[in-house]
Parts: structure tokens; sequence; C-alpha cells
């Protein structure tokens, strides 16, 4: 009823104290641990951005309410204002918007979350859509008619104050803003935007809302234009459909044609593939055969060098033989003289000896290297290799130059096998 609507009005802390209600002292000192979801340094901030009053005691009043809520909620915030827990209901537009830019500039509420400060007409809307729908008793028609009406009439306080701002600083458009108020749906757009409330219109926010004005006026226009232009595009559609059935009648036929082309291809490709495989195959069994023959060619040239240095380790054992009977030979003449005392034995043994020593002396002179009984060996035994070799028909297969001989001892490496 009015009367108790008025009654709540005029004292709404006894009537909350009537429903058991109590009104919580405090302040921005109290509740320490909740001064991280807006700490003090955020609250001299959001005061300094106050931009709408002079006096300091309103200033702060407006940045103590956002400070306060925002640390009773502790960071639990909601799309629904009613799962919030805690809201700071106001009459004043410009705080409502502000404190939403700051917070949501700071980074303490996402879009899609409800603002700590929301005005008076958004929280009656929400509380009648929540309760008031479901009642027997329905608005009647003229009053929610008229009530519509007030909305969508532009004040000319609004107006006024847009074209104030537009004046101030950007006059350049005042020309295209007198325009757009002549048109219905631009001046329906600024009162929707504006709520019909002069004291929304900034400096800011001037330019934004003559752009909402044009948006709608072109919108309108568009949509004409989108329907004009979808009738034209229909009618292209019609036109071009026999066109587009000619064109995909000779692509079938192209498509067929491609079809048989490509099983002609796949059939060449098929007889290709498999002499392809024929010839890997082929191809592996060479080298499978090379293979065998290669190793084939390996243990018989390593049984054949085998068998040539034991051979050349005989002459080995006789050459150090005779080097050693010769060497006791002297030794027993030097203790005895023994040689001496036989002329022909001193004769052939003094002989040897002045042969071996002239030797030694003309090749120190020359200063080329001594033949000696390792290199000798070295010598018969590559002789006696390359005969084996080639009697046994493996002469090419083998470099002999590339074969290692070290005091008749034969070692061939791998890479002395020719490979075909």
């Amino acid at each position: 009823m009015p009367e108790y609507v008025q009654a709540v009005a005029n004292d709404p802390q006894r009537a909350l104290e009537r429903a058991g209600i109590t009104v919580l002292p405090i302040d921005l000192k109290q509740r320490p641990n909740t001064h991280k979801y807006f700490t003090d340094a955020q609250y001299e901030d959001f005061f300094a951005s106050i931009n709408w009053l002079h006096d300091v005691v309103p200033r702060e009043h407006d940045a103590e309410s956002l400070a306060l809520t925002m640390r009773l909620r502790s960071g639990r915030h909601s799309g629904d204002i009613f799962q919030c827990g805690y809201i700071f209901v106001t009459r004043n537009p410009r705080f409502v918007q502000h404190s939403r830019q700051y917070c949501l500039a700071s980074r303490l509420l996402y879009e899609t979350q409800e603002n700590a400060v929301i005005h008076q007409r958004e929280l009656a809307t929400v509380a009648w859509l929540r309760t008031g729908l479901g009642v027997a008793e329905r608005i009647p028609r003229g009053q929610l008619l008229a009530a519509c009406e007030r909305v969508l009439r532009v004040r000319s306080e609004v107006r006024d104050a847009v074209a104030e701002r537009l004046k101030e600083f950007t006059p350049d458009k005042m020309e295209e803003f007198e325009l757009l108020i002549s048109d219905h749906r631009s001046l329906r757009r600024l009162a929707d935007q504006t709520l019909n409330n002069e004291k929304v219109v900034t400096a800011d926010n001037a330019a934004e809302l003559l752009e909402a004005m044009r948006q709608a006026t072109i919108a309108e226009e568009k949509k004409a234009f989108d329907e004009q232009l979808a009738a034209q595009t229909a009618e292209h559609l019609r036109l071009d459909a026999a066109q587009k059935a000619e064109h995909l009648r000779l692509e079938a036929a192209q498509k067929a044609e491609h079809l048989r082309l490509e099983e002609e291809s796949a059939a060449e490709a098929e007889r290709l593939r498999a002499n392809a495989a024929t010839i890997a195959s082929e191809r592996d069994s060479a080298r499978d055969a090379a293979k065998s023959l290669r190793t084939s060619r390996e243990t018989s040239v390593h049984a054949i060098a085998a068998w040539t240095t034991g051979t050349v380790r005989i002459f080995d054992l006789v050459g150090t033989g005779i080097i050693l009977l010769f060497a006791g030979a002297g030794i027993l003449n030097y203790f005895t003289g023994w040689l001496t005392k036989s002329s022909p034995l001193s004769i052939v043994f003094g002989v040897l000896l002045g042969l071996f020593g002239v030797y030694h002396g003309i090749m120190n002179a020359l200063e080329r290297p001594k033949i000696g009984l390792a290199s000798l060996l070295n010598r018969l035994a590559k002789m006696l290799l390359r005969q084996r070799l080639e009697r046994a028909g493996l002469a090419e297969a083998i470099d002999i130059d590339a074969v290692k001989f070290a005091n008749g001892r034969i070692s061939v490496p791998p890479s002395a096998i020719r490979a075909d």
C-alpha cells in the first residue's frame, strides 16, 4: 500500500528493526582480513577519480560505500544480484557507472558479474521480476503504457546535455546530431542509453551516445537494404540455376571421363608395380648372390693368406737357424780358434764375413735401407701369395698392394678384397 511504502521511506531503520534486521556499524578500519579485496590504495585511487562532486564529505561517502561493499563481499561475486551477498543501492547513475568502470579496469570484477553499486531502479526492476510476475493482480494496461511512454520520451534536458557537450568538445558533429534527433529511432536509442537522466551525459560519453544514435538509424536502413539485397540475391540465384545445372552436367561428364582414365592409369600403375616388384626381387637375389660371392672370396683369400703365412714361417725358422748357427760358430771360434785351424772353413767363413761387412758399409755410405731377414720374408710372402691367388683364380679378387706384410705374416684387411 502507498501508506506503508511512505512509512518505510520516512524511517527505514525502524522498519528494518520491526522486521528483525539490525544496522551493522562498520568503517574502513574494521575487518582487516577483508582489506585485500579493496585495498587502501584502491580506496585513495577511487576517491581521487570522483570528479562529479567537489565537496570532500560526499566524495568520501561514495568511496567508502564502494570499498566497504567490496570488502564485505570478500571476492564472492555473481551475475545475479541476489547471489552477491552485499550490494549498495543509490539513486546516483553517475556513481553506478563510474564504480563499475573502475572495478572492471582494476580487474576486481568480470563483465558478467554484478557491480557492487546498483541503481535503485535496477533493484526495483529485478525485485518486481522475481516476485511480482506471479501475483493475481495485473498492472493496468493504461498505467503500463504510460510508464513505457515516459521512458521512451526523451526529456529535453537530455538532448540539451548532449548538445552542450558536443558544442564544447566536438562542435563539428553538431549538424549530424541535429539531423539525428529528428529521427525517432535515434531518439529511442538515446533514451535507452541514458534512461532519460541528463546527469549521465558527460564529456567522455557524449561521442559514444552520438555513435549509438547513428547506429540506431543505420540499423533500420541496413535492415531495409538487407531485405532488398536478399531479394536481388534470390533473383540472381534463380537466373543462375539453369547455368549451374548445365555446368553440373558437363562436370559429371568430365568426372566420368576422368574416372575412366583413372581406371586405365590404375591398371597401368598396377602393371608397373608388378614389374617393379619383379625387378626388386631380382635385384635382391643379385645382391644376395654378390654377398655370398664376396663371403666365399673372403674365406678363400683368408685361407690362402694363412697357408702362405705358414709356408713363409718355415723359411723364417730356417733363416733364423742359419743366423744362429753362424753366430754360434763365431763365438766358438773366438774362444777355441777351431775354425782358424781348418783353412777351407776359415777361408769360407772369412769370405762370408767380409762380404757381409762390405755390403753393410756400402749401404751405410749410400744411406739406403739394408735387406734383412724380415724384408726377404715379406717379399717371399708377397710372391707366394700372388702365385697361389693366380692358381686359385682369385688374382683379380684382391688388391695385393693393400695387403699388409710384417715379418712374413700376411694380414688381409676387408678393404683389400674387391666387391666384384
